[in-house]
């Protein structure tokens, strides 16, 4: 397949997953089993199904061999350099642009609430946001997309002293740009803060994701950045209240 080819079939892959699990997270039948005591968040739908959608698409596309998709061990010792990246990944392109926002425009720029977290309670952060969440779009991105891609891995740019694939960039970008989905509900500023930081997070992820050939950096880096997430919101609600 040749590469304009391969970066639009990527593209459609992308997008008609995205259309799908989103179709699937609407179902109305679903709500019967969500009330304000329950630890399911509505996105815990759309997550499990983008997570079984994709490892259907990999299983079709990879004819069982997972191991090629990031399906393997890692070793212990790249775990915790995966929680550090995490952290200045959260620093870097979440913390410090938007405290750089409301230096500028005043803490109302960012609006009340915390965008994808808006109205979940803590226990639905955890096992929507914190869990699922990191899983299943590691395996969409950086397993199906990122590893599709793969054959264009001699392209790519190189940032200081570390090499970005064209792989790692465009399932980076396709991650960040799925976020574009909150306009409408966010205020636009805190939409391009998501955007940009999720960008950023799909790079890096992506990055360990292609230096390791594992999915478990990728997902443990995710986890770190919706960690931070979480618990800002959780302070932001402590506060308001």
């Amino acid at each position: 397949m040749k590469n304009p080819c391969r970066v639009i079939w990527a593209i459609v892959l992308c997008a008609a997953s995205y259309a799908v699990t989103l179709g699937v997270g609407s179902v109305k039948v679903f709500g019967e089993w969500l009330g304000p005591d329950s630890w399911i968040a509505g996105s815990v739908f759309t997550h499990l199904a983008m997570l079984i959608l994709s490892l259907v698409l990999i299983r079709v596309m990879s004819g069982g061999d997972f191991g090629a998709y990031g399906f393997k061990g890692v070793s212990v010792r790249v775990i915790p350099k995966a929680i550090l990246a995490g952290a200045v990944t959260v620093i870097a392109a979440s913390m410090i642009p938007t405290m750089l926002m409301v230096m500028i425009g005043g803490r109302g720029i960012l609006g009340e609430g915390m965008g994808p977290t808006k109205g979940m309670t803590a226990l639905q952060m955890f096992t929507s946001i914190l869990i699922l969440a990191s899983i299943a779009e590691e395996v969409l991105y950086r397993g199906l997309i990122q590893s599709f891609l793969a054959p264009l891995g001699t392209h790519g740019i190189q940032l200081l002293r570390v090499r970005l694939s064209l792989p790692v960039i465009l399932a980076g970008a396709a991650f960040g740009m799925s976020h574009l989905i909150l306009i409408g509900n966010t205020p636009g500023p805190l939409v391009a803060v998501i955007v940009f930081a999720t960008t950023v997070l799909g790079i890096v992820a992506g990055y360990y994701r292609e230096k390791t050939g594992s999915l478990v950096p990728a997902i443990v880096i995710h986890m770190m950045f919706n960690v931070a997430g979480v618990l800002g919101k959780l302070a932001q609600s402590s506060i308001g209240s």
